[in-house]
C-alpha cells in the first residue's frame, strides 16, 4: 500500500484508512507501530551521520559513556562494560582496543588478574565525550524544535514506559536484562550513506 505521493508518512496514512475497508479491525496499535518504526530508521540516519563526525560507532559512544557515568577515576572493570552493555566478552576486546589505539583509553595492570585489566577513560576520551554530548544535545534539540515544550515533556514521560514494553518480551526470551537496546553499531565503522538510503537500517 502506498499514497499517492509515495512518501513513508502517506504509507502510513494509507494503514491508517484501511479500517474503513475492513470494518471491526482496529489497527489503531498497529498504525502506531509502523509510525514507530519508521521514527526509529530516522533516529538512526540521526545517530549515524551525527557519529561519524567525531569517528566513533555507537558501541565505542556506548564504552565512554559507560566509563564517564562512572565517575572519577573513570575505571571499570571489562566485565562490568560487557556485561551492562550487552556486548559479547570477545567483541568488547575488540571495541577497547580501538579506543586504546586512539588514546581515548587506557588499559592499567591487573596483579589479582591480568586476564581482566581495568579499563580507565583518558583526559582525551573525557574531551571527546563531553564534544560529543554537547554536540548531540544541540542536533537532538533542533531536531525536535518544531514541537511545544509540553509536546517534548510528553514524550520524555511516554517513551521510557513505552521502551519498557516493548523490550520486556525480548529480553525475557533473550534472558537478558531489558535495560538496555541491542547493539545496533557493533563493531563495524560507521559510515555515510546517500540520500537515497537516509533512514533504512542496515
Amino acid at each position: 500500500m502506498l499514497g499517492a505521493g509515495g512518501t513513508p508518512v502517506e504509507w502510513i496514512e494509507d494503514w491508517a484508512r484501511a479500517s474503513d475497508e475492513a470494518p471491526g479491525v482496529d489497527v489503531a496499535a498497529l498504525v502506531a507501530m509502523l509510525r514507530l518504526a519508521r521514527v526509529g530508521q530516522l533516529a538512526e540516519a540521526f545517530w549515524q551521520e551525527l557519529l561519524e563526525r567525531y569517528e566513533l560507532t555507537p558501541s565505542e559512544l556506548d564504552v565512554l559513556g559507560a566509563l564517564r557515568a562512572a565517575g572519577r577515576p573513570y575505571t571499570l572493570r571489562p566485565s562490568q562494560l560487557y556485561a551492562p552493555l550487552r556486548r559479547s566478552s570477545g567483541g568488547m576486546t575488540k571495541i577497547l582496543a580501538r579506543l586504546e589505539a586512539r588514546g581515548l583509553v587506557t588499559r592499567m595492570p591487573n596483579p589479582e588478574d591480568g586476564r581482566s585489566r581495568p579499563v580507565v577513560l583518558s583526559a582525551r576520551g573525557v574531551a571527546l565525550h563531553d564534544r560529543v554530548l554537547r554536540g548531540s544535545a544541540a542536533a537532538a534539540a533542533g531536531l525536535l524544535g518544531g514541537m511545544a515544550e509540553d509536546e517534548r515533556a510528553g514524550l520524555g514521560e511516554t517513551l521510557p514506559r513505552l521502551l519498557e514494553q516493548l523490550e520486556a518480551p525480548a529480553a525475557d526470551a533473550a534472558g537478558a536484562p531489558a535495560d538496555r537496546p541491542p547493539d545496533r553499531g557493533g563493531s563495524r565503522p560507521v559510515r555515510r550513506r546517500g540520500r537515497g538510503s537516509r533512514g533504512g537500517p542496515t
